[in-house]
């Protein structure tokens, strides 16, 4: 997505101690980053339905598991997860966001809501 956002310019990656570097070198690019970083649930409310299922598959791969019996999602950010949450919920997927010791946690818990996750996050096309 980063790279989309580039058009491919501007950015530099580098592999350092099995961790990735991405360097940035537009001011523009980098102001726009940093606006997502602060306000995350801005930023996905104003993305598109294709993007928002590609965000949701990024962010369930980075902070969440899939078991057979249920899917989760966590992140310090209550207000991103509500508003993944009603994206799901939109698309008749149930799920519920609640407070886990320290941090928030999105659940999905039933069969039906598993199956339609997993539908949804496989539709993406892959290259």
């Amino acid at each position: 997505m980063i790279l989309r956002l580039a058009n491919n310019k501007y950015i530099r990656e580098k592999l350092r101690k099995n961790k990735l570097e991405v360097l940035i070198y537009d001011k523009n690019l980098y102001t726009l980053l940093l606006n997502i970083k602060n306000d995350p649930e801005k930023f996905f409310t104003n993305l598109t339905h294709e993007e928002k299922i590609e965000f949701t598959a990024g962010i369930t791969d980075a902070d969440g598991y899939v078991s057979k019996d249920e899917i989760a999602i966590y992140d310090n950010n209550k207000a991103l997860l509500e508003e993944v949450c009603r994206f799901l919920h939109n698309m008749n997927i149930n799920c519920r966001v609640t407070r886990n010791r320290s941090i928030w946690r999105l659940r999905l818990r039933s069969k039906d809501s598993i199956t339609l996750f997993l539908k949804l996050i496989l539709s993406l096309k892959r290259f």
